[in-house]
């Protein structure tokens, strides 16, 4: 059993182990790419490499075995600077978009493509989900949003854009409601209403909390079991970015209260637009949607003073303030401004009172668009979230993001192979689009995402290493589609030809599978024999799925 050092350690690994065994005995991080468990190292991305005293280049770890004696160096600037550049490389030449470009477009990051696939196949239960989980107000937003995601959409490049509003409007018509935590329902609460048990709510500014409903009690989750009982959070502000907030919070099993010196919750979407553009049914169905969640609305109440603000944060496990853009009150809350604009953590959405947070229009410049607002927020939620969980802040640094940018010649063919050719569709002004005029209208898609977005090693490796998509450009491969396979989709311009995939057609004993085609830089995988993907892949298509790195394999359907 051979002993080595790495990193000034030492350990005893069993014969034929490798160097990155034998790290991972010790607990250090070598990142990898083209490696699995349990299959050959191909050694084709080498970002694993190590150095090994005594000699002049660097090794893959996955595949150097572990000798007697060496002493190995996992990690310094050297190490790091070539993994960063190996995988700037490989970036450089990936053929594919992380993110559709209308889903980076659209403020609130709503998943358009896995949305207009989940239209087309029928299943309205997953789009009204993924529509209300980004856009809380989707109804709404699909009548009045300006829409910046349509701007994006590569398929207006060609006749014109996918009608993204109108799916996501007609996702919420006729999918079901969002789901409703396991605790009791909110109601929306007039300035003379009582609360939900009958209780009447005290008279004032920030009337007491005396409603069982506002207990705060959580439904379990990362702080604890789910009796434990905690001060509710209040949002004050029933705009937009406050009832986006509200909704994430109650989401997350947080009991939330939403108090508002207006009769009726909506701000600027019942206020600034016209009934004509928003039939007021429509806003209020939606805000009912949201009390459903077990979020309380206590209108005709706000904030005059720092007296009530400094009140309501002894009621309250938190206070968000979201009363939108131009709020007088502001300036006589007694918190830090500058300029006379509220000093606001714009990445923590804090202000300068503990366990005081801003979002909308009082926070940052949401441009009076309700989809930014929106976007605020639920970003202010998942803050306040980590803030009552006493968890670390999340992090709102982006993702390694690689663009394709404009299109090459016959690209757009590529995409358009896969999606109607049908005329765009437009809702009416009186009702959303008919479930079979959406599945239409979502066909349209080119689906010109990357289907592995939110499991890709690619991404997280690269994010890892330091990379940066923008390091080189004008080297990246053609897209091509393989469109042959009924369920799998293959895309040879983000092949970094690792062979997990051969190895995984041979393990499930497939009759064709997969092999390498040509030689040196232009070595590709494919089906052999001038067969299709189809006949290739009868047995294994999940493993090859699930061991591909870059998302060159992926399902149709994700």
């Amino acid at each position: 059993m051979p002993t080595l050092s790495l990193d000034g350690q030492t350990v005893t690994v069993p014969p034929g182990s490798t160097l990155l065994e034998a790290a991972r005995q010790l607990g250090l991080a070598i990142p990898t790419l083209c490696w699995r468990q349990g299959f050959e190292p191909s050694t084709s991305c080498m970002v694993c490499a190590v150095k090994i005293a005594g000699r002049a280049q660097m090794l893959p770890a996955c595949a150097t075995p572990a000798a007697e004696g060496m002493v190995v160096t996992t990690d310094d600037e050297d190490i790091r600077r070539h993994r960063r550049e190996v995988m700037e490389l490989i970036l450089s030449e990936h053929a594919g978009d992380c993110e559709a470009p209308c889903q980076s477009a659209c403020p609130a990051h709503l998943d358009i493509p896995a949305m207009a696939r989940a239209l087309q196949s029928g299943a309205l239960a997953t789009a009204a989900a993924l529509a209300h989980e980004a856009l809380v107000l989707p109804q709404s937003l699909g009548m009045i949003c300006p829409g910046p995601c349509e701007k994006a959409c590569r398929r207006g490049r060609h006749d014109a854009a996918v009608a993204i509003g109108a799916l996501h409007r007609a996702a919420a018509a006729h999918g079901p409601p969002p789901a409703t935590p396991p605790r009791a329902a909110g109601s929306v609460l007039s300035q003379t209403s009582g609360l939900q048990d009958g209780t009447a709510s005290v008279p004032g500014r920030c009337p007491g909390l005396t409603n069982d409903a506002l207990s705060g009690r959580r439904t379990g989750g990362p702080q604890g079991p789910a009796d434990a009982v905690v001060k509710p959070v209040t949002v004050v502000g029933a705009g937009p970015a406050g009832l986006a907030a509200a909704a994430a919070l109650a989401r997350r099993g947080w009991a939330c209260q939403v108090l508002d010196d207006h009769d009726a919750a909506g701000g600027m979407l019942r206020c600034g637009v016209g009934a004509d553009r928003l039939p007021p049914a429509v806003l209020e169905a939606e805000v009912a949607a949201i009390a459903a969640l077990g979020v309380v609305f206590r209108l005709g109440r706000g904030l005059e003073s720092a007296a009530d603000l400094e009140r309501l944060r002894g009621e309250s496990s938190a206070v968000l303030l979201a009363m939108g853009t131009g709020a007088a009150v502001v300036a006589d809350l007694g918190l830090a401004m500058r300029d006379g604009v509220l000093v606001v953590d714009r990445e923590r959405a804090t202000t300068s009172q503990p366990g005081v947070f801003a979002a909308g229009g009082i926070a940052r410049d949401t441009r009076r668009l309700a989809v930014r607002a929106v976007a605020s927020g639920r970003a202010a939620a998942e803050q306040i979230d980590a803030f009552l969980r006493q968890a670390d802040p999340p992090t709102t640094a982006p993702a390694v993001v690689v663009r394709l940018g404009a299109l090459r010649e016959g690209e757009m063919e590529a995409f358009l192979s896969q999606a109607s050719p049908a005329p765009r569709a437009e809702a009416a002004a009186t009702g959303p689009l008919a479930p079979p005029d959406a599945a239409g209208e979502a066909a349209r898609c080119l689906h010109c995402d990357c289907r592995a977005q939110h499991a890709c090693a690619l991404r997280e490796v690269a994010g890892a290493c330091g990379a940066s998509p923008q390091r080189w450009t004008g080297t990246r491969r053609t897209v091509t589609l393989d469109t042959t396979h009924p369920e799998v989709i293959y895309e040879p311009g983000k092949c970094i030809a690792c062979g997990l995939c051969i190895q995984a057609c041979a393990r499930a004993g497939e009759r064709l599978g997969l092999a390498f085609h040509w030689r040196g830089m232009q070595v590709r995988v494919g089906a052999p024999l001038n067969e299709t993907l189809a006949a290739a892949l009868t047995l294994a298509a999940a493993d090859c799925v699930a061991v591909c790195p870059t998302g060159a394999l992926a399902w149709k359907r994700d």
